[in-house]
């Protein structure tokens, strides 16, 4: 499917909409999942992990032929290149803030930094709450440390959807590593996807899981 010059977005429930993204990624993919939250003519966006003009344009007008042309947030599930490359650069077009967890915000700020962006755009970065509400839809954000200290997973229950980041990969495994990887950790936040019975599990990588428990 193609939208505005994006290719392969696909609807994953009544509110949310899957994304790829041509990222720096690690090999072999080279892609990585925007999604689109929706309700009420407001949406938010999770993990953009690109800084190319022309997809950013892409995307924003995707938005914007939606009727979804209210973007109220930017989430980024943890600080990784290649899911908040193009988080700051949004946020100071759109004049949003870019909700991060505050365990990764330091290195959040530091990965962004690397590109060349507008003077004071960090000012836009922002601890992530635990709810959000996007039209008459609640987003919760539920802090499941694993893949770095500060990783989140975005829930959106009217949906039974949650978005994973890389706790969960719809091609191939996750890396769980150092500086901040920790397998504690990570079988903890597997062990809560089994026991929320969520329908569909949104990764950062790879088609969307629908055995999410079994997957887990």
């Amino acid at each position: 499917m193609s939208a505005a010059g994006l290719e392969g977005v696909v609807q994953l429930s009544t509110h949310v909409i899957q994304i790829p993204l041509p990222t720096s990624t690690l090999p072999p993919e080279n892609e990585t999942n925007t999604y689109l939250i929706h309700s009420q003519g407001e949406c938010l966006l999770v993990d953009v992990g690109t800084d190319h003009p022309t997809t950013l344009s892409q995307l924003v007008n995707y938005v914007d032929a939606r009727g979804n042309s209210r973007i109220v947030g930017l989430v980024a599930t943890h600080y990784h290149h290649d899911h908040t490359a193009g988080l700051l650069i949004l946020a100071r077009s759109l004049q949003v803030p870019v909700y991060v967890h505050e365990l990764d915000l330091a290195l959040a700020l530091r990965e962004m930094k690397r590109l060349s962006l507008p003077l004071g755009a960090e000012q836009f970065i922002v601890s992530a709450p635990a709810r959000l509400t996007v039209g008459e839809l609640e987003i919760t954000l539920e802090h499941h440390p694993g893949h770095t200290h500060g990783h989140l997973h975005v829930l959106i229950p009217e949906d039974e959807v949650v978005l994973v980041g890389d706790h969960l990969s719809g091609f191939g495994t996750v890396w769980i590593g150092p500086p901040d990887g920790h397998m504690g950790s990570y079988y903890k936040a597997l062990d809560a996807l089994v026991h929320q019975h969520y329908a569909i599990a949104g990764p950062g990588h790879g088609a969307a899981i629908h055995d999410v428990a079994a997957v887990a």
